[in-house]
């Protein structure tokens, strides 16, 4: 319900902002409403949520920050990533597991923003049969060294490591954690 509201007053600023509002208040509305449904989602392990979300959020906080100007071109796929986010949020309401074409759909607004973000473009996920063919062989051969390098605004911008740790718990058995401070 939450979730719907914040949508909702996301898709009211856009249209603001479409129509040529420059209230700097007007896009703050924005990247609030998404980053309080990133927020909520990661409370509640919805990974693919908080990962779309967190793209978007960046290139809001680049408008923001004058980085990017938003244009027509900008705010139709920030139209669109709302859309995508609601999809994402509805089919939260149906057990989440997000299915393959709401993926690709989410895949290809990404690369859409990666014109206006500062990080580089995603890139697909490997295929259901490639990772389970990836964890047998794993099994097989033994333990993985995984590091993994975390921004120095992650927890600012919303980004829990314990999201990351717990998302590679349910792939695979987590053997030994070292935390490198520098």
């Amino acid at each position: 319900a939450e979730a719907d509201e914040l949508l909702e007053q996301m898709v009211q600023a856009l249209l603001r902002i479409d129509e040529g509002d420059e209230d700097p208040e007007t896009l703050n509305e924005i990247f609030r409403a998404a980053h309080t449904i990133k927020g909520s989602a990661g409370l509640f392990g919805l990974d693919d949520i908080v990962n779309f979300t967190h793209v978007v959020e960046n290139v809001l906080d680049r408008v923001r920050s004058n980085q990017v100007s938003i244009d027509k071109k900008l705010t139709n796929v920030f139209f669109k990533c709302r859309d995508h986010i609601e999809a994402l949020v509805q089919s939260t309401q149906e057990e989440f597991n997000a299915n393959d074409e709401l993926k690709q759909n989410g895949l290809a607004l990404l690369q859409q923003l990666a014109n206006w973000s500062d990080s580089p473009p995603p890139i697909a996920d490997v295929a259901d049969a490639e990772l389970n063919n990836l964890r047998d062989q794993t099994h097989k051969e033994g333990c993985w060294h995984i590091s993994l390098r975390l921004d120095e605004d992650c927890l600012r911008n919303g980004m829990d490591p314990v999201s990351f740790i717990s998302y590679l718990n349910t792939i695979g058995e987590i053997k030994f954690i070292t935390t490198i401070t520098d």
